[in-house]
C-alpha cells in the first residue's frame, strides 16, 4: 500500500505537471501572447479585464492567417493586438473615421493623427498595418472588395445610428467581407 507521502508527492507532480502545461499552451498561443505583450500601452491593458480581448477574438474566430479590418480603431486599444498577432500571417486594416472629409469630427482629426503617429514610432509590432479611412458615401473601400475574413467594430454603432448612416456603414463592411466572412460587433446600449 503506498505510503500517505508517496500519494501527496505523486498528487503534487501531477498538479505541477498540469500547471506547465497550462502555462506552455498560453506560450504557445501567439493571440494571448500578443495580448500580454509588454509592448502594449500600459493604459490600454488595465481596460483588458473589462473588454475581455482573448475571448472577444476568439469568439469572433479571429486566426493569424486571416485579413481583418477594424472599423475606426480610435487610438489603437485592439490594433496594438491584432496587428502584432496578424503580422506574419495574415493582414491588418486600421479603417479609420475620415479626418479630411467636410464636417469631420475633431475627435476623428485628433485620433487618426495620434494612430498615424504610433504606427510610425513602432514599426516593429505596427508596421505592417494598413491605413484606410472610412465616411460613407464618400469613402467606402475600407480593403480590397471581398477580402476581409473578418470586420470587427468596437462601440461605434450608435454614433452612426445617431447620425442616421449605419445602412451605409453596414455596405461597407458587406463589400470588404469575403462569402462566409464574419461582421463581429460590439456595442452597448442604454434604453431607447
Amino acid at each position: 500500500m503506498p505510503s500517505t507521502l508517496s500519494v501527496r508527492a505523486a498528487l503534487l507532480l501531477t498538479l505541477a505537471a498540469v500547471a506547465v502545461s497550462a502555462v506552455a499552451a498560453d506560450a504557445q498561443d501567439p493571440l494571448a501572447a500578443a495580448i500580454a505583450s509588454p509592448s502594449r500601452t500600459p493604459n490600454f491593458t488595465v481596460r483588458d479585464q473589462y473588454r475581455h480581448p482573448l475571448e472577444t477574438l476568439r469568439f469572433f474566430g479571429v486566426r493569424p492567417n486571416q485579413t481583418v479590418v477594424e472599423i475606426w480603431p480610435g487610438r489603437g486599444w485592439y490594433m496594438e493586438i491584432l496587428a502584432p498577432y496578424l503580422r506574419e500571417q495574415g493582414k491588418y486594416y486600421a479603417a479609420i473615421e475620415a479626418p479630411d472629409v467636410p464636417g469631420a469630427a475633431k475627435e476623428a482629426k485628433d485620433n487618426a493623427a495620434v494612430l498615424r503617429k504610433r504606427i510610425a514610432d513602432d514599426p516593429t509590432h505596427l508596421g505592417k498595418v494598413v491605413v484606410t479611412e472610412l465616411h460613407p458615401p464618400q469613402l467606402t473601400e475600407i480593403c480590397p472588395p471581398g477580402t476581409a475574413d473578418v470586420v470587427l467594430t468596437f462601440r461605434n454603432v450608435h454614433n452612426w445610428l445617431a447620425t442616421g448612416d449605419q445602412q451605409a456603414h453596414f455596405n461597407a463592411f458587406f463589400k470588404a467581407l469575403k462569402p462566409g466572412g464574419v461582421l463581429g460587433v460590439v456595442e452597448h446600449r442604454a434604453k431607447p
